[in-house]
């Protein structure tokens, strides 16, 4: 990516920049993906476009053609080696929903014009030898291979340390929710939030890296004066606080053409006074676990992945032993895992906003999740790849009588991706899933699942 020299002094003078040193890096990605499924969408109705949809084909279901795009412009300046910051902007649309609008995912009708440009990052840093803080919205990797949060945005501050050469810290304090100034001028900081705070140390072991890490969720949000259905969710439906922890470890190494991952972690806390229930306190105890290997085999790749997620008894008055998520404290439900393989199942780092899968996320209702996954591809051509994923998932509990059984589904696809040039990717994904019982009651029997995707991926 070339870089852009701001020396014309007008642009100086209306950003406010003093040094002729400064530079801009303009990075981005356009993706327009034209897709057709029968998941969330009902025969002969209009279809449902809620992000993180888990609804299923109703039987004979005559499925909905799409076509989602994003856009994404990430402004990258620096000062100098030691100061800089990122702006990133974020436009979603599908097409023909709406025109002369404001809104996300609005735009896409004929005029088009509508007010539609998100903030997906806005933050600065420095370094002071080897200290880097971040503060500003930022993008979160967590370390349970994207179980927790994925790649989520959030507001904070973020510390990284240099311990050695081989080893570092990160630590930092994040904003999820915190009320703000009430119609009589009174504010409620501090007693009405929720703050997420994580602590990372990783140290490179042999030819691999390892983590230890401990996160903490400080949720104070009053019991039914807490989050919205448009500010978040909570894991409970009233509570006057809780505080909720998470400690485990990761590591991923390479022997030969073996590259290998393993994740643990343990979930654990309280949920306090809560205001629906007969008891005072709900005692949070979950775990998860996470292997993945890739093996090289000649052009090709395998790659098996098996996770685990601990679920739950949603009747038990004393505890709750469903994996707490950030999915259950965002607004939007499009967090996804951080895998490209399966689309159906479980959502994927390549999915935009109109997402429906099998599992919105790991706590999947306080069920649990289990997943395992086989995929292999194969470069045809030095631009031409192919890949064939077969899926199984599973919920860990089944707290709902109505359902007649744990498993909830098998998923088949295959993909083919094409490197048009080093900037633009085409690619086609179909996939189908055999729906398994527990999403059938006695009066309700779903189709099967199916999803075709062409992806026209820009980046630049």
């Amino acid at each position: 990516m070339k870089k852009m020299i701001l020396v014309v002094m007008a642009v100086f003078l209306m950003s406010g920049m003093a040094s002729a040193a400064t530079t801009l890096d303009l990075k981005g990605q356009v993706r327009v993906y034209p897709e057709w499924n029968n998941i969330g969408r009902s025969a002969g109705s209009i279809p449902d476009y809620l992000p993180g949809s888990s609804y299923l084909p109703a039987s004979k279901s005559s499925g909905s053609i799409f076509t989602d795009q994003r856009a994404r412009l990430f402004f990258n300046v620096k000062s100098n080696e030691n100061i800089g910051g990122t702006v990133a902007l974020e436009i979603d649309s599908y097409w023909g929903n709406t025109s002369y609008d404001s809104g996300r995912q609005t735009g896409g009708g004929l005029g088009a014009d509508s007010a539609n440009v998100e903030i997906k990052n806005s933050y600065l840093w420095f370094t002071a030898g080897d200290l880097k803080i971040t503060a500003g919205i930022q993008t979160f990797l967590d370390d349970m291979a994207g179980i927790f949060v994925g790649g989520g945005d959030m507001a904070g501050f973020r510390v990284d340390y240099a311990l050695s050469k081989t080893s570092s810290l990160s630590t930092g304090v994040y904003t999820w929710w915190e009320s703000q100034a009430t119609s009589a001028g009174t504010t409620k900081q501090w007693k009405d939030s929720v703050y997420f705070i994580p602590l990372t140390v990783k140290q490179q072991l042999g030819s691999g890296t390892g983590s230890l890490f401990v996160y903490t969720i400080q949720d104070s949000t009053k019991g039914s004066t807490g989050l919205t259905a448009t500010q978040g969710r909570r894991p409970l439906a009233q509570y006057d606080k809780a505080q909720i922890y998470y400690t485990g470890f990761n590591y991923g190494g390479k022997a030969g053409n073996v590259s290998y991952y393993l994740m643990g972690a343990y979930n654990f806390g309280t949920f306090k006074d809560i205001v629906t229930a007969t008891t005072d306190d709900k005692k949070i105890s979950a775990f998860a676990v996470n292997a993945k290997v890739d093996v090289k085999i000649g052009d090709g790749k395998l790659r098996l992945n098996g996770l685990y997620v601990s679920g739950g008894d949603s009747t038990d008055k004393d505890k709750y032993n469903g994996f707490v998520t950030g999915e259950q404290y965002a607004g939007a439900q499009v967090m996804p895992l951080l895998q490209d393989d399966l689309v159906i199942i479980i959502g994927n780092t390549d999915q935009i906003s109109n997402v429906t899968t099998l599992a919105v996320d790991v706590n999947n209702n306080n069920d649990g999740l289990q997943v395992a996954y086989g995929a292999f591809d194969y470069n045809l051509s030095p631009k031409l790849n192919a890949k064939a994923v077969l899926g199984y998932a599973s919920a860990d509990k089944q707290n709902s009588v109505a359902r007649l059984g744990k498993k909830m589904g098998m998923e088949y696809n295959a993909q083919l991706k094409y490197k048009f040039d080093e900037n633009l990717t085409i690619a086609g994904v179909g996939s189908y899933a055999q729906i398994g019982d527990y999403f059938k009651t006695a009066a309700f029997d779903a189709d099967n699942a199916y999803k075709l995707l062409l992806k026209f991926m820009y980046s630049f």
